[in-house]
């Protein structure tokens, strides 16, 4: 399969996936999803669950769940809570959400929200990776990550075998900014990327959870506080813990890393 056809592909998922996330609260069908997908019912499916490991319905019903969940920390009741989610009565919820999390809703609504984000303090590592520039794509930072993934699947890396990161110095706009992707000991090479190293000595590890992308201001007060040590100023590393272009957003986890003075 050629890299223009795998990255099309993963486009094609990507509008799918922010149109289900766009319309969550609203009847979504497999017919509907097909035809944003531009496919028959059958090829959408076998496409989909090649791609991402799941039925796109089944994608549907995780998300719901998922903002059920949210809702019940933030003091929804578990009857708003179904009728957010999609669901016709609380009991089919709550089956389906025991299935899901292991608990009942109920129990989930006594939990504590909490914060979004955990700090540390960790020695990283110097990680070689390949490299494509998001300055190489304007201001599309997913295309960079279509372009390194799709070159990766050409050569035959499975995707369990992944380990993404992206750096940003100055901005997307910084020549050494880029969407990354980690290498390892006999990893086939990839053509028509940089190749070159993340890391290297003691950095402020952010644990970040949730859809709100925290600028990099925020992330350095945060590191600073929880640390005792200023960042330097400038280059941030991101290891995504999940897909950062198929993961919806409130799902994503996202480990930040500051270096320290």
């Amino acid at each position: 399969m050629s890299i223009e056809h795998i990255v099309a592909r993963r486009r094609r998922l990507r509008r799918v996936l922010d149109y289900v996330e766009a319309h969550l609260h609203e009847d979504l069908t497999l017919s509907i999803l097909a035809e944003v997908a531009c496919l028959s019912k059958f090829h959408f499916t076998s496409f989909y669950r090649e791609a991402l490991g799941e039925t796109p319905m089944a994608t549907v019903r995780r998300l719901r769940l998922a903002e059920g969940r949210a809702l019940l920390l933030q003091g929804a009741s578990v009857c708003n809570a179904a009728l957010r989610s999609r669901y016709g009565s609380p009991q089919t919820f709550a089956r389906a959400f025991s299935r899901e999390f292991g608990l009942a809703p109920t129990r989930a609504g006594r939990e504590s929200a909490g914060l979004n984000y955990q700090v540390a303090v960790v020695e990283l590592p110097t990680r070689p990776v390949y490299r494509v520039p998001f300055a190489d794509f304007g201001t599309d930072a997913s295309a960079a990550f279509d372009q390194l993934l799709a070159r990766a699947e050409t050569r035959g890396i499975a995707r369990p075998a992944w380990t993404v990161w992206s750096r940003v110095d100055a901005g997307l706009g910084d020549s050494l900014s880029g969407a990354c992707l980690e290498r390892f000991e006999g990893m086939a090479s990839l053509r028509g990327v940089v190749a070159g190293s993340l890391g290297g000595g003691r950095h402020a590890q952010v644990r970040w959870r949730g859809a709100d992308r925290p600028p990099p201001a925020m992330l350095r007060r945060i590191a600073e506080q929880a640390s005792g040590h200023a960042p330097v100023s400038g280059q941030v590393l991101c290891h995504y813990l999940n897909d950062p272009v198929f993961t919806a957003p409130h799902e994503r986890v996202v480990d930040y890393y500051l270096p320290l003075r």
